[in-house]
């Protein structure tokens, strides 16, 4: 298994960019970050963010967060990382609310969630879900 590096970044947030295999990604995760079952505020979870910039090919980036931690502070930190002033949206279209824990919308969208860096915010219709 090729070694997946996590680097630190403000608020208890890991990233890493990778092209592994996602399996191996999770494995290196659960080890560096999974100590054990119980789940506390310090419990980090893991999201597959996929960064459209209106380009053919999409990155990725994988970002471990505590699960009480709001995606305000994942958001600002990756319109700081892309220069943008960007939102998470969902296929239809639908924004995401950053005001939610990311254990909210984990548990409401999966681990899978597109990042699109430069948006026009008063055009997205944001998501009702729960």
């Amino acid at each position: 298994m090729a070694s997946v590096l996590f680097s630190a970044e403000d608020g208890g947030i890991f990233t890493s960019s990778t092209e592994l295999d996602e399996r191996e990604v999770f494995a290196a995760f659960r080890q560096s970050f999974v100590k054990s079952t119980e789940l506390t505020s310090a419990s980090k979870m893991l999201f597959k963010i996929t960064v459209d910039e209106g380009t053919k090919t999409k990155s990725v980036c994988w970002l471990g967060v505590p699960h009480v931690t709001t995606f305000a502070v994942v958001l600002d930190l990756l319109n700081k990382k892309f220069s943008g002033n960007g939102a998470f949206l969902l296929k239809g279209g639908y924004g995401i609310r950053p005001q939610q824990s990311a254990g909210q919308i984990f548990m409401k969208y999966g681990y899978e969630i597109e990042f699109h860096p430069k948006v026009d915010l008063t055009r997205i219709a944001w998501h009702q879900r729960g």
